[in-house]
């Protein structure tokens, strides 16, 4: 669905302004593996606003963790996507490994 709505199938647009991690499998999961914070869906308003004051301090958090960014800050749209694919990845290399 955000795919669909951010190439505009059907002439709407839709950026989701959150990461969803409430109800979530793939976003909570690639949350708990980046931070190391298990999330309950009572708990992941909390982690919401962890990756709405990274989108505020882009620009710091880049700087913090030693890399040169250049583009756009990333919003919790796009962190959303980052998740999944990140446990999506994690994953498959432990099924490959097994």
């Amino acid at each position: 669905m955000v795919r669909a709505g951010a190439l505009g199938v059907g002439g709407a647009r839709y950026l989701p302004d959150i990461g969803y991690l409430a109800g979530s499998t793939g976003p909570r999961k690639g949350y708990e593996l980046v931070f190391g914070e298990v999330l309950s869906d009572e708990r992941a308003p909390w982690g919401e606003a962890v990756l709405q004051a990274w989108s505020l301090h882009w620009r710091d958090v880049a700087d913090r963790v030693g890399i040169r960014w250049e583009g756009e800050p990333l919003y919790p749209r796009d962190q959303e996507n980052f998740l999944c694919i990140y446990q999506e990845r994690l994953a498959k290399e432990q099924r490959l490994r097994e």
